[in-house]
């Protein structure tokens, strides 16, 4: 009878890394998990999966702050899959991980969770901001355009100063996540059609989907092509963009933060006609609000999804 690791080794390792673009990091937690269960599988009892539970629920993980359920559950399902495929090819007979989670759901329950929605007058600021980067990159261009440690800065006549706004801007009426728009081509976007092809290689959905285009996105990217010519869409998208735009949703989405942007707060602006995200996104309840976890990532585990922006 083998351990987690061993099983790992001889066949669990295997189909995760034929099925899954994860197996790597999943294959690094469930050793990290074989730690905690040194046993061979069939010893491994609900009480100990129980109580290994209770104990990362109280697991201190910084100031203040404790393990989330979440974090615990994606862990416990990660082995719930190895203890599965286990009962499939007969070395056990009973999954206690299944029980554990059948039974204890109310123990992994987070509530209502936290508000993880970007709301319309956030929106606004936050492409206000863009803006008022845009035009101090313009009026310093000379400057910047000659210190080694910037990135590509385009000419006054060019539509964006760099690749930040339109990236951001993509990146809010699309709902494409950050590896998929990091590796978008110029022949995946379809103007005819209005669509963007995102590749099976690139998809987390291991298959090929297209998405819509709204008009916004159509004139962002014509505009940005034109600049760019060919290649990637975002040709030096990385980590520097990731960290401005974290800066950019926590400096201009709180109304206490940003002094330079106050014209949001303005009745013109607060009040002015949006082009409703749905159209864009098959959704509809999308229309007045973008997941907040989507334009900044505020979870460090490298696994976080940036769906709407960067």
């Amino acid at each position: 009878m083998p351990t987690i690791d061993g099983f790992i080794d001889g066949h669990y390792g295997k189909r995760l890394r034929a099925t899954i673009k994860t197996a790597p990091r999943t294959i690094t937690e469930l050793r990290k998990l074989g730690k905690a269960f040194p046993g061979t599988m069939n010893r491994i009892s609900v009480q100990q999966v129980l109580e290994w539970a209770y104990a990362e629920l109280e697991k201190e993980v910084g100031e203040d702050r404790i393990m989330c359920p979440a974090s615990v559950r994606r862990k416990l399902t990660a082995l719930r899959g190895l203890f599965s495929h286990a009962i499939r090819l007969d070395f056990i007979t009973a999954n206690p991980v299944a029980q554990v989670m059948n039974d204890n759901k109310a123990l992994f329950d987070e509530g209502e969770g936290r508000d993880q929605w970007l709301r319309p007058d956030m929106e606004i600021r936050l492409r206000a901001a863009l803006d008022v980067r845009e035009a101090r990159l313009r009026t310093s261009h000379a400057q910047i355009d000659s210190d080694a440690r910037c990135d590509v800065v385009y000419g006054p006549d060019a539509a964006y100063v760099d690749h930040v706004k339109p990236a951001v801007l993509v990146a809010l009426g699309t709902g494409l996540r950050r590896g998929e728009q990091m590796q978008l081509q110029w022949p995946d976007v379809d103007f005819d059609n209005e669509r963007i092809r995102v590749r099976k290689a690139t998809s987390k959905g291991d298959r090929t989907r297209y998405v819509p285009m709204c008009d916004e996105v159509i004139q962002v990217l014509k505009a940005w092509k034109a600049q760019t010519c060919s290649g990637p869409v975002q040709p030096i998208l990385g980590g520097g963009a990731l960290a401005l735009a974290g800066f950019l949703l926590r400096r201009y989405a709180n109304p206490a933060l940003c002094p330079a942007t106050r014209l949001a707060s303005e009745p013109g602006h607060a009040t002015r006609k949006r082009k409703p995200h749905h159209a864009c996104n098959p959704r509809p309840f999308q229309a007045d609000a973008i997941r907040l976890s989507r334009v900044h990532q505020y979870a460090p585990r490298p696994s976080t999804r940036l769906n709407r922006a960067l």
